[in-house]
Formats: C-alpha cells, sequence, structure tokens
C-alpha cells in the first residue's frame, strides 16, 4: 500500500486535480490519498471567521460566495454524470459552514475550538471534489472522514494525536476496505468527544505520515509543486538541483534553520516505523524526487545542501552555568573549558538578552554570519571534511572565518564576519552541486 498526499497547489483547481488523478492511476494496488484544502482556500476560512466574528455579514456573504464558487466551478469543469451529485454535497458542507458562522457571529467570540471545525471544511470540500472526480473516471474509489480516522487530545489549533486511540482503528479501517482508492482529508482530526480538531503546522503531511505507520505503508509519497528538496534556497542560487536522498537528521538541521523543507516532526512517525519518504513533484511526475529515511541507503562523504543567516550574534561566554531563555534562536552551542561559544539568530530578544549579559564574562561579544553545511558521514571522514572546508575557506576571499562549529553529526557551520553572504553561498553552492569535495 502506499500513501499520497497532494498539497494545495496541487489540487488548486481542474487542470490540477485532473493531473493529481492521472498520477494515482498509474500506480498499481491500494492507495491512500490524502489531500489539502484547494489552495488559499484555508486563508479565505481564516477571514470569514474573522469576519464573522466581528459580525461583517457582507463581507461573511461575499467569502462564502467565493469558496462555494471556487469549487462549483471546479466541478462544472471536470464532471458530467457526477456534477448535480458533487454541487449537492458542496451545498451541505456549506450550509454546515454558515451555521458555524452564524454561531461565532452572534456570540462575537471565535474560540480555537470553532476556528477549527471552520479550517475543516477547505479539507471536507477539495477531498469531495475529488472523490466525484474519481467517480466520474470509474475509479473503484471510497471516501472516508479523517475525524473518524485519527484521534487527539484537545489542544485546539496544534492537536496532538494519541496512538493508542487511533492505529488498530485506522488500521482495520483501511485494510477492510475493497476500494483500490481511499480518499482522506489531511490536517483535520477530532478529539474523543468527537470534536473538530487540527494538526498544527504541516498537518496534511502528518496525516500522511501517521497513516503510513499505522497501516505500515510500502512508502509515503508528499507530492508539491518542485522536484524536491534543493540544494540552496532557488531564490539565491539559480543552478540548485533536486537532493536524491536525504537523512532525518539532515532534515531537522535544515528546518531549523528556515529551509522549506518537510517539517522534521510531521514525518517522525513514518521515520519511526522505518517507512520510505518521497517528497515528488506533481507538475513533473516523472522526477526522482528526494527520498527520505532515517539512515541514508550509502554511508559515504556527502554535502547536500547549504543554507546561511545573515545577521546573528557570536558570544563567547565565561560561566559556570549558562542560562539562555528557551525562547531564543540558539544556532550553536559549543562548550569547551567552561566557556561557551553561542551562535544566535537576530531579533530584538536577542539583542536584549545580550545587552543584559554580565559583560565581565562575555570573552567575545560580535555580530556575524554563518553558513550552515548538511550533509552525510560529515565527521566520519575528517580529511575529507578538511580538504572541503580548506576550498570553502579559499572562496571567502578577504571575509574572516570566525568559527567553525559542529552543528550536529550531519551539519558544521562556518561562521564569519557579518558581510552579504549570498555571494559565498553562491559560490560554495557550485562546488556543491559539481561534487568538487
Amino acid at each position: 500500500m502506499i500513501v499520497m498526499k497532494f498539497g494545495g497547489s496541487s489540487v488548486a483547481n481542474d487542470e490540477q486535480m485532473q493531473k493529481v488523478l492521472n498520477i494515482v492511476n498509474l500506480i498499481d494496488g491500494k492507495r491512500v490519498i490524502v489531500l489539502s484544502a484547494c489552495k488559499g482556500i484555508t486563508d479565505l476560512l481564516e477571514h470569514i471567521a474573522i469576519k464573522a466574528k466581528d459580525g461583517d455579514t457582507t463581507a461573511v456573504n461575499q467569502i462564502t460566495e467565493e469558496i462555494t464558487a471556487r469549487h462549483t466551478d471546479v466541478i462544472k469543469q471536470s464532471l458530467n454524470k457526477q456534477c448535480n451529485a458533487a454541487i449537492d454535497d458542496i451545498n451541505q458542507y456549506i450550509t454546515q459552514l454558515t451555521r458555524i458562522l452564524n454561531g461565532v457571529s452572534f456570540l462575537g467570540e471565535l474560540s480555537l475550538a470553532a476556528m477549527d471545525s471552520i479550517y475543516s471544511f477547505g479539507e471536507l470540500l477539495s477531498t469531495t471534489v475529488f472523490y466525484h472526480l474519481c467517480k466520474e473516471r470509474n475509479v473503484n474509489c471510497e471516501w472516508k472522514d479523517a475525524r473518524l480516522l485519527i484521534t487527539t487530545d484537545s489542544n485546539y489549533s496544534s492537536a496532538n494525536p494519541i496512538s493508542e486511540l487511533y492505529v488498530n482503528k485506522l488500521n482495520e479501517t483501511i485494510r477492510s476496505s475493497t476500494a483500490d482508492v481511499i480518499i482522506t482529508q489531511g490536517f483535520i482530526a477530532s478529539n474523543e468527544n468527537g470534536r473538530t480538531t487540527t494538526l498544527g503546522r504541516g498537518g496534511s503531511d502528518l496525516t500522511a505520515s501517521l497513516i503510513g505507520a499505522a497501516i505500515n505503508a510500502d512508502e509515503i509519497q508528499i507530492w508539491t509543486d518542485v522536484d524536491g528538496v534543493l540544494t540552496a534556497d532557488p531564490n539565491k542560487c539559480d543552478d540548485t538541483i533536486p537532493i536524491e536522498f536525504l537523512s532525518y537528521k539532515e532534515v531537522k538541521d535544515l528546518s531549523f534553520w528556515g529551509a522549506k523543507v518537510l517539517h522534521p516532526q510531521t514525518i517522525m512517525p513514518a521515520i519511526e516505523c522505518n517507512n520510505i519518504v518521497k517528497v515528488l513533484n506533481t507538475n513533473n511526475p516523472t522526477a526522482k524526487g528526494t527520498t527520505i529515511t532515517a539512515v541514508p541507503p550509502e554511508n559515504k562523504f556527502t554535502i547536500n545542501s547549504i543554507i546561511g543567516k545573515q545577521n546573528c550574534h557570536l558570544l563567547g561566554i565565561m560561566s559556570n552555568h549558562l542560562n539562555i531563555p528557551s525562547s531564543l534562536p540558539v544556532l550553536r552551542i559549543g562548550y569547551s573549558n567552561y566557556v561557551y561559544n553561542v551562535l544566535l539568530d537576530d531579533n530584538e530578544e536577542v539583542a536584549e538578552f545580550v545587552k543584559n549579559l554580565n559583560r565581565s564574562e562575555v570573552t567575545l561579544d560580535t555580530t556575524a554570519s554563518a553558513i550552515l553545511l548538511a550533509g552525510q558521514n560529515l565527521l566520519n571522514e575528517p580529511i575529507r571534511l578538511t580538504k572541503f572546508i580548506a576550498t570553502t575557506a579559499q572562496l571567502l576571499g578577504d571575509i574572516k572565518l570566525r568559527q567553525l562549529l559542529c552543528f550536529s553529526d550531519n551539519s558544521i557551520i562556518l561562521v564569519v564576519e557579518k558581510c552579504d553572504i549570498d555571494p559565498i553561498i553562491r559560490s560554495i553552492h557550485k562546488v556543491i552541486v559539481r561534487k568538487q569535495y
């Protein structure tokens, strides 16, 4: 069995939904399809909820009409025999949504629980349209409500799945289905009382991961609008390429540094069960994409990607104990002989923390730029790592390399004097993609 999750851009309109169905039909065996809301719909739902709280009836009506039209337009463009049934289902959901909005407007309050209920209609609408599209094309399919499959706590807006309450039920439900294609929603679930909850950032990816882990899927596919995880920010480098294999630890490091990759927590359930996660492109389905595993298939020295931070605080602090508030964006702490080498991302809270330090304990206080290099088996081949660092140091030119820090087993940080690091990123990236190390 394969779990296939498609994001909002993949189901944005009729053309995209047709692409998704074509991709689904290329695969044999049982498939579980997890869909996000159509692109832009979640934002509209948030906007309409706020307008309802404020009592802005005109805006609520306008946005309701827009949401309805977005989905009925897809239906009319893509369906024939299923058209009326699909429109009836959409209108039922819009009626339910309107009822909740009326309650919010009457009370003048928008609780997190109410917001989760409102958010849920994005995924309910997109999966309903796709279900009828599948029926139109004679696909043996079944629609499942994710709120009946995944149980969470009551931490609305960022609910935590409770495995002992859903794994067996979910596994039995999917395996007992006679459908070839099971369609369900990402992002949404319910608590033990049946109230709708949402899973927070990257919720649809998490849904796919939870399902994949529960049914021991052969593969979990995350379909997006890019060819996989890229070697660098394409806005900084024009020669980026997809990374073929990534370890879970690399994903964690890149995510921590702000790279646009899967949020590591969303794929943790799959990684813990040794599922394979692939990042693929709906608009280029023949591309290899990126395969993410707990352990990389080849245990060899590899530099996969680069990312930079323009403004950081680099501190050397002599202390027996360093108390850094957990809210501060600590990029790295190195420790030796009671000296903490601290690299902090720059913001107002960090500046306040630095200002209030005991200055007699600070041996180094400077602003800097930092470059993270992520890869595999970096520390186990010191000769190759040294050669690579020497190569990159030459690319710095007159810019001083202040420190070299080990961020993790899979990443190193070059701390340089504060500068425009984009040209340096581009130069080092060329070395990475050409594998000149």
